[in-house]
């Protein structure tokens, strides 16, 4: 192909956007507590919505991705990562339900966008790469802890040493993402393993077996019961 290095560097700086973001999200939750009058289980359930998104986004993505393929997961990975600012920055002091709500579900987009990429830099590196993987995987992988300190260092010269409203730190995290999505632009994508050889979608879920299926439907139900469900009801 001769653009594995540009599909590596831009899926390194994919997840360096989510690390920042995480840790920089991670950092305001104090200020959305002072704005707001969140609760500690309010806040908390805002918290827990990005750990669910970052799940969904790998599972959904991953049984995608051999269909879709890498590049059309990767404009929605960058989507969504837009729009999870748009629809956080749209939390207002003057209606406390409006705002838990925005927070809530931009904080779920930006952790689904995160599981998305994951799903995506994880098998194209390994198939970019087949000889070297566990090096250049490793390589990948340092993104997240980078983008980590990069993020919290930032958020706590900016929140803690200068005071900057948590909105301007939290649009940071955008800048990175508009590097990976320029570096993606018009870069031809490989093809999966799995699309390689051939295998259907039920030759793939055959190792998840009965009993996985189960948890994973159980998993489901609690969330939308208490994620979707409830936050129509209230916090």
């Amino acid at each position: 192909m001769g653009n594995e290095k540009r599909l590596l560097w831009a899926g390194f700086m994919a997840i360096l956007a989510a690390g920042v973001g995480f840790a920089i999200r991670g950092g305001i939750f104090d200020n959305w507590a002072g704005e707001y009058g969140f609760t500690g289980a309010q806040l908390g359930a805002i918290g827990g919505a990005g750990f669910t998104g970052f799940c969904f986004g790998i599972v959904v993505g991953g049984v995608l991705a051999d269909k879709l393929g890498y590049g059309k997961l990767v404009i929605v990975a960058f989507a969504l990562h837009v729009l999870s600012a748009i629809v956080t920055f749209g939390a207002s002091p003057t209606n406390h339900q409006s705002a838990y709500n925005f927070l809530l579900w931009g904080m779920f987009i930006f952790a689904y966008a995160n599981g998305t990429l994951e799903a995506v830099a994880n098998p194209l590196v390994a198939t970019l790469f087949p000889q070297n993987r566990t090096h250049y995987l490793n390589i990948l992988h340092a993104s997240w802890p980078l983008g980590m300190i990069i993020g919290g260092v930032l958020g706590w010269i900016l929140d803690d040493k200068m005071g900057v409203h948590w909105k301007y730190q939290l649009a940071l995290y955008l800048i990175p993402t508009v590097i990976y999505g320029i570096m993606f632009l018009g870069q031809p994508m490989p093809k999966s393993e799995a699309s390689k050889k051939g295998l259907s979608l039920g030759d793939m879920f055959k190792d998840v077996g009965i009993l996985g299926g189960a948890v994973v439907c159980f998993l489901l139900a609690i969330f939308f019961e208490k994620n979707v469900l409830g936050n129509f009801m209230g916090p």
